[in-house]
C-alpha cells in the first residue's frame, strides 16, 4: 500500500513553513528525499503516515491539518485535481475524486450517503490509521476547493470528525460548524449543494483527463486487498440479475455473512457502498457505447426499471444518463 508522492510533498511543504527542518523530518520518517523528484513516485503507506506524525509533532502546530489543507489546491492533486476542476458540478467532481482516489492513496475510500435532504461525503482510511490532522486536512481541503471552484457559492452544513479535540480555527476557516467525537469523518451538505456548478468547467478537458486517469490506474500494481476485489467481481457478475444481498455474496466467497460484513467494516466499507461504486463505474462504460439503449444499460446494472437507474445516475453525477451521454459523446 502506498500514497502518491504529491501528497507527501504537500505535508513536507506545510511542515517546512512551520519551521521544521525537512532533512531531519525525512530521516526520522524513513523517507528517501530523492523520491520527491518524481511526480509519479509512490511513497509506502507506513512512511507517508510517519511523515504526517513527525510533521505534527515537530511543528507543534495544533492546527497543522488546516495548514496542509490550505496548500492542497486542485493542482496539488495532479490529474485528479485537474479533473475535479474541469467537472461541471460538485457531484461530478466528487464522483471523479472517489473513482480515482487510488491514484492518490491506496488506503482511502471515499463514500457518499444520503439522509433525507442531506448528503454526507465520507473520508475513510483503512484501519483508521494516521494522526487526527490527516482527517482534518482531507475534509478541510475538500471544503476549501469546493468553495474556490464554485466562486464561493458552496457552503457545507457541518464537518464531523471522529476524534475529540477543541474546535481551534477550523470553524472559522471552513465557515461551518465542526463537530468532534462523531461516528464518521465526513463533510455534510444540503442535497442541492451537490448541483452547484463549477466555474470554468470544461467537459472536453474533463473527458481527456478522465481517460488519462483511467490509464494511470491501470498502470498501478494490483491492490493487495483481495477481499474487496473478490466482492467487486461477484457484484459485476451478478448485476444483470439485480444487486445481490450479503448472504448471496458471502456464499459465493465461502464466507459467513457476519464475517464478510465485519471484514468490509474493518476497511470502512459496506456491500452497499461497493455496489454503488461498481454501478457507477459500469454505467460510464455502458453509456460510452452509443448503440446501447438506456433501458438496456439500466438492465445491465441490475435496476428493476429505467426510472430507478435515472434517479441513481442523477444522484451520482447531477445529470441524467441521456445528458451525460450527449455531453461526453
Amino acid at each position: 500500500m502506498s500514497a502518491s508522492v504529491l501528497l507527501t510533498r504537500v505535508v513536507l511543504a506545510a511542515a517546512e513553513r512551520a519551521g521544521v527542518r525537512t532533512r531531519e523530518l525525512a530521516a526520522a520518517a524513513g523517507l528517501d528525499l530523492s523520491q520527491l523528484e518524481d511526480p509519479d513516485a509512490r511513497v509506502p503507506h507506513p512512511v507517508h503516515l510517519a511523515v504526517w506524525r513527525e510533521s505534527v509533532a515537530r511543528s507543534g502546530d495544533e492546527c497543522f491539518g488546516a495548514r496542509v489543507a490550505e496548500l492542497l489546491v486542485p493542482s496539488a492533486y495532479g490529474v485528479v485535481g485537474y479533473a475535479f476542476a474541469a467537472s461541471a458540478t460538485l457531484a461530478e467532481a466528487w464522483e471523479r475524486i472517489a473513482r480515482h482516489s487510488r491514484l492518490l492513496y491506496d488506503e482511502v475510500h471515499l463514500t457518499r450517503e444520503e439522509h433525507g435532504d442531506e448528503v454526507a461525503l465520507g473520508y475513510v482510511l483503512a484501519g483508521r490509521e494516521g494522526p487526527d490532522a490527516l482527517y482534518e486536512a482531507a475534509l478541510a481541503s475538500l471544503t476549501l476547493n469546493a468553495r474556490r471552484l464554485s466562486g464561493g457559492a458552496f457552503r457545507p452544513l457541518r464537518i464531523t470528525l471522529r476524534h475529540r479535540a477543541p474546535p481551534r480555527r477550523l470553524p472559522q476557516l471552513l465557515g461551518a460548524p465542526v463537530l468532534f467525537g462523531q461516528t464518521e469523518d465526513a463533510l455534510v451538505l444540503a442535497r442541492e449543494a451537490m448541483s452547484v456548478p463549477v466555474r470554468g468547467s470544461d467537459p472536453q478537458l474533463a473527458a481527456i483527463l478522465e481517460r488519462h486517469a483511467q490509464d494511470l490506474l491501470q498502470r498501478l500494481p494490483p491492490s493487495n486487498d483481495d477481499l474487496v476485489q473478490q466482492v467487486r467481481r461477484v457484484l459485476v457478475d451478478a448485476l444483470p440479475d439485480g444487486l445481490p444481498d450479503a448472504a448471496t455474496v458471502a456464499a459465493r466467497l465461502g464466507l459467513h455473512v457476519r464475517t464478510l460484513q465485519r471484514r468490509l467494516r474493518e476497511r470502512g466499507l459496506s456491500l452497499h457502498v461497493l455496489g454503488d461504486e461498481v454501478r457507477q463505474e459500469l454505467a460510464r462504460v455502458h453509456l460510452a457505447n452509443p448503440r446501447l439503449p438506456l433501458a438496456e444499460v439500466a438492465f445491465l446494472l441490475g435496476f428493476s426499471e429505467p426510472s430507478a437507474f435515472h434517479k441513481a445516475f442523477r444522484r451520482w453525477t447531477g445529470l441524467s444518463p441521456g445528458a451525460f451521454r450527449v455531453r461526453n459523446s
